[in-house]
């Protein structure tokens, strides 16, 4: 027989605790059953009102019907919802689209991430459904729109395109295309 000293079991404890504390609001990464997708109108210039706009298409559901699906639109402080639904609850029909829109307009300029996903729970302690972000660089005078952070992550910022005026040394003038 093997004894576990209390150090682990309060070891294992407090691991347990950090875990579920750190889980979305579902209790558990909920699995890709929806998938969601966001767009905008025209880029989110700063205070122009535009069209934000959730799409969710339930086509991998394991049942006919999601029942008490929650969709929702997660603006950051950078935008507010200028008219429009950025929460709807209701079943989900399997092979049917469903949108979420409304009017937003960005207040604040800087990098932003917004939101979309649609959660559902069919059993006791089992969280379904699917999200999507896009990330929105809002400046005084533009806006751009991405599905990822823009500079950073595994390539590095991007950067201008080197240009070359004058061929390195030791290489001849390239000659022009035909």
């Amino acid at each position: 027989m093997r004894i576990i000293s209390v150090k682990s079991v309060a070891a294992i404890a407090l691991l347990l605790v950090l875990l579920a504390t750190s889980l979305p609001a579902c209790g558990v990464p909920p699995l890709p059953e929806i998938e969601a997708r966001l767009s905008f109108s025209e880029p989110p210039i700063l205070g122009k009102p535009v069209q934000l706009t959730a799409t969710f298409d339930p086509a991998e559901i394991y049942t006919d019907v999601a029942h008490d699906v929650t969709a929702s639109i997660i603006l950051p402080e950078g935008f507010e919802k200028v008219a429009g639904d950025l929460e709807w609850q209701g079943d989900f029909i399997r092979d049917n689209t469903y949108t979420l829109s409304a009017t937003v307009k960005s207040i604040k300029a800087g990098d932003w991430k917004i939101e979309a996903k649609a959660l559902y729970y069919p059993r006791e302690g089992e969280c379904l459904g699917g999200s999507t972000v896009i990330y929105v660089s809002v400046s005084e005078t533009g806006a751009t729109v991405r599905s990822r952070p823009s500079g950073g992550g595994c390539r590095g910022p991007i950067g201008p395109t080197p240009t070359r005026t004058s061929p390195p040394a030791g290489y001849p003038e390239p000659s022009p295309p035909p």
